[in-house]
C-alpha cells in the first residue's frame, strides 16, 4: 500500500507540471525584431520577418551561454493560434 501511495505522489509531483503547461504557452509573438540585448538567455519568440515560406513563421532563440541568437523558420499550425 505504501509503495502505490509513494509512486503515484512522486508521479504527480513529476509529471504534474509537464501535462499541464503545454510546450508553446512559453513562446510569445513579438512585433519587433528581436535583438541579442532584447532578449533573455534561452529566450524563444516568433518574429514575423517575411523571410520564411507562406505558412511559416520564424523563431528566434537566444543561446544560454553565447551573445547570439539562432533563427528557424517553423510551422505556424500547431502552435496554438
Amino acid at each position: 500500500m505504501l509503495r502505490l501511495v509513494l509512486t503515484l505522489f512522486l508521479g504527480t509531483v513529476f509529471l504534474g507540471p509537464v501535462v499541464e503547461v503545454p510546450a508553446y504557452a512559453q513562446i510569445k509573438t513579438v512585433t519587433a525584431q528581436p535583438t541579442v540585448k532584447s532578449m533573455a538567455a534561452g529566450e524563444v519568440v516568433l518574429f514575423d520577418d517575411k523571410k520564411c515560406p507562406k505558412g511559416q513563421i520564424m523563431r528566434y532563440t537566444k543561446s544560454q551561454r553565447k551573445e547570439q541568437i539562432n533563427k528557424k523558420c517553423i510551422h505556424v499550425t500547431g502552435l496554438g493560434k
